[in-house]
């Protein structure tokens, strides 16, 4: 999770500055631009994916602020860590649907090396019967 998370913020990265590059020598040449990323246009959410993004952040709010308030009904011990534990898992739900909401908003739910649609070509190792592997 944190490598995908490592390489989407590589990705934005080096498309951010090629497009910038490319909005550079646009402005001095006065040309217009139409962006492309790996061969495929740019393409922004529409008005209702975007809203259902929000209605789920809405409901992971109302989740992690349940999950505090549990947490603060207990004054210390395994029950307040569970609790806290809990609230720390929605707050990184909230993150990652705060990231998605972003990606959605400016067309990078697409890009190649961030959807984690590659697989591997082959296993690693060799593949053995059950009866071979010992």
């Amino acid at each position: 999770m944190i490598a995908t998370l490592i390489d989407a913020r590589l990705a934005i990265s080096e498309n951010t500055a090629a497009l910038l590059d490319q909005k550079r020598f646009a402005l001095i040449r006065r040309v217009s631009l139409s962006f492309q990323i790996a061969g495929q246009k740019v393409q922004e959410a529409s008005d209702s994916e975007l809203h259902d993004i929000l209605a789920e952040i809405d409901q992971a709010q109302k989740k992690a602020e349940k999950a505090r308030s549990e947490a603060s009904r207990y004054s210390g011990g395994l029950l307040q860590s569970m609790s806290l534990m809990t609230a720390a898992t929605d707050e990184m739900t909230i993150s990652q649907l705060r990231l998605k909401f972003y990606s959605a908003k400016y067309g990078l739910l697409g890009l190649p090396g961030i959807s984690g649609a590659e697989k591997p070509a082959l296993p690693p190792g060799k593949v053995v019967q059950d009866k071979e592997a010992l």
